[in-house]
């Protein structure tokens, strides 16, 4: 059970961590490229404004996705926003967070935060099993680009630097038809 301080501290550390989501810069180079490619399979979430994303394999677009924990949050806006930049709308950009870990009792809590943090939507993966799929690296952010059919082309993992977003807008580039 957690205690009041440590219940308090929790929401601290998630609003702090969630209020940069969308301010971070590029800071440093530890992202790794890891070719194992894999497949995703199709999967229904719940986003913060309770609107329910379906995730449908095969797609009309690529789709370039962050899969994060508390502690990798504070890295999506780094890859987000270049992506947003310049690839607009010509590639689906859809970003998942791991709160598997949050007691049941403070998901409204929690869910009210990303409220404040982001109007963009962030499905949030209560049980973790999309998280799963992914085998995303806990502690950072992952990202992850899939064809049309589901299929992991490449991810990346940790703070985006100009070297790993060139090698993610050529993939980009490579995929797009």
């Amino acid at each position: 059970m957690i205690s009041r301080f440590s219940a308090s501290a929790w929401f601290v550390a998630w609003s702090a961590l969630f209020s940069v989501w969308f301010s971070c810069g590029l800071v440093r180079a530890d992202s790794q490229t890891n070719r194992a490619l894999g497949h995703v399979g199709s999967f229904e979430l719940t986003d913060q404004h309770g609107q329910r994303h379906h995730c449908r394999f095969p797609k009309t677009n690529l789709s370039f996705v962050t899969v994060a924990d508390r502690k990798g949050s504070k890295q999506v806006e780094s890859w987000v926003q270049h992506v947003r930049q310049r690839y607009g709308t010509q590639i689906d950009i859809e970003g998942v967070a791991d709160v598997s870990s949050v007691p049941r009792p403070l998901r409204g809590l929690v869910t009210g935060k990303f409220k404040k943090a982001t109007d963009h939507p962030v499905m949030l993966d209560w049980t973790g099993a999309v998280c799963r799929q992914f085998a995303y690296r806990r502690g950072q952010v992952n990202v992850f680009v899939l064809d049309r059919q589901g299929h992991i082309l490449n991810r990346w993992a940790g703070l985006a630097n100009e070297r790993v977003l060139a090698e993610l807008f050529a993939e980009l580039d490579r995929a797009k038809p």
